[in-house]
Parts: C-alpha cells; structure tokens; sequence
C-alpha cells in the first residue's frame, strides 16, 4: 500500500472437513492482485517487487510453516480492492498438568539441540529474517538479528555469537565480504550461509558449492534446525 491504506488483522475459529481450527485473516485495501499473481505468489523467489527490494520467499515460508503445522493458506483478492490471506491452522488439546510433586523424565524437544546458542541473523530482507528468528526462538536459541553487513559488523564489535547465519547475496555487502571483515577483526565463530541465488552466482562469491556451509533457500525449518546444529557440532570456520 504505498500509498498508504488500511491493514486488518481477525482471528477467529472456523472448521475443515468437521476439524476445528483457528484462522487468522489479514486483510488490506491495498491495490489487489490479478489472478494470474494469486496464482504464483506460494512459487519460490516469485516476486512482484524491484531488484533488491525482495527475495520472493516470504510467501513460500508462510505456506511452509502452515502446511508443516497441519494447516493451509488460502488468498483472496481482486484488482483494485486489495488482497485477503488466511491462515488456518488445526486447534490441538492442551497439554494435561503435569504433577510436580514427582520429578518427571521428559525426551528433550526437536529444538533443544540449539537450546541457549547465540545465533546472529544477517538478511537483508526484512520479512524472511523475521521468519528465520521465529523458528530459532521455537527452537529455544537466542539470537539477534541484523539487516545488511554493516549493521551485523556493528554488532560483532561487541560481542561474539556461537554462531553466525547470514545470507550471501545482499544489496550493500554479500555475506562472504561481511565474514571476511568480521575474521579480520577476529571474529572466528562457526558460519552458516543461507541462499536463493544460482550456482553461478554463489561461485562468483567465492562459495564452494560442495560444501555444507550453504543452506538453500527455500528450507524447510527442520532442515535450517538441522544445518545449525551440524554447524555447530563441527565447528566448521567459513573464510
């Protein structure tokens, strides 16, 4: 809505096929989409926004994170009269109370691998790093999160993370210039590179396609909880 609108968000309770679940509806009076974007917005690095201005997986995570939930994404909208999405997601029991007054064996979570790491996000687009740190505070991490080199390098001044997630190809410096300045002032914590790009364009940032320090892009949040603590077990050192 550049220029400018409203922005409505409901939740509520609905039904699929007799299940109950919970919607939540976010609706705008934006400009709308024709049916051929509707059609393509869940595809991978689709995009309808300006060279660095967007990836294109905002969408694709969103419908990911819901299906990996049980649940799905429906969009509605026209041309001219803005744009509806709803994202329902099945209602499940609550846990019953556990009795405190006998300790209790619990199996740790699928999360609990990244359980107090300290990861620094460096993406340069807004929506997907707030994806990408929803699932590592899910995931029981403490992270921060920075939107371009600059600000991560900032960061770095002081303090050191156990980690560092950072994409490659961004607008103002690429994630390999940003670790290449960070080892020169010393930071030399274990590195992971998250990409969309092509093969020809991670090579001609200086990343080796047969190594495990690439996370693709779009992942699915088991495989980016899995890449992490690989990363972390190895203590792989990216240049």
């Amino acid at each position: 809505m550049a220029e400018g609108g409203a922005l409505r968000i409901v939740m509520g309770d609905s039904q699929r096929d007799g299940k109950p679940h919970v919607s939540i509806c976010v609706s705008d009076t934006g400009e709308g989409m024709d049916p051929q974007t509707v059609g393509q917005i869940f595809e991978s690095y689709y995009t309808t926004k300006a060279i660095g201005r967007g990836t294109g997986l905002g969408m694709s995570i969103v419908q990911q994170l819901a299906q990996e939930a049980g649940g799905f994404v429906e969009v509605l909208s026209t041309l001219g009269s803005g744009t509806t999405i709803r994202v329902k997601l099945p209602l499940v029991p609550a846990p019953e109370t556990a009795d405190m007054s006998e300790p209790a064996e619990t199996a740790p979570s699928s999360g609990a691998r990244l359980e107090g790491v300290d990861v620094l996000v460096v993406e340069d687009d807004a929506e997907v790093a707030g994806l990408v740190v929803q699932v590592l505070e899910r995931a029981g991490a403490q992270f921060r999160k920075a939107l371009s080199g600059a600000e991560a390098l900032a960061m770095l001044e002081s303090s050191q993370p156990d980690l560092l997630l950072i994409d490659v190809v961004m607008a103002e410096m690429s994630g390999p210039a940003c670790v290449a300045a960070a080892r020169a002032r010393g930071v030399d914590c274990p590195v992971l590179y998250m990409s969309g790009s092509s093969d020809r364009q991670l090579v001609e940032h200086g990343i080796d396609l047969n190594s495990d320090v690439v996370l693709r892009k779009p992942y699915r949040v088991d495989a980016l909880i899995a890449a992490l603590d690989r990363i972390l077990r190895s203590g792989v050192s990216s240049k």
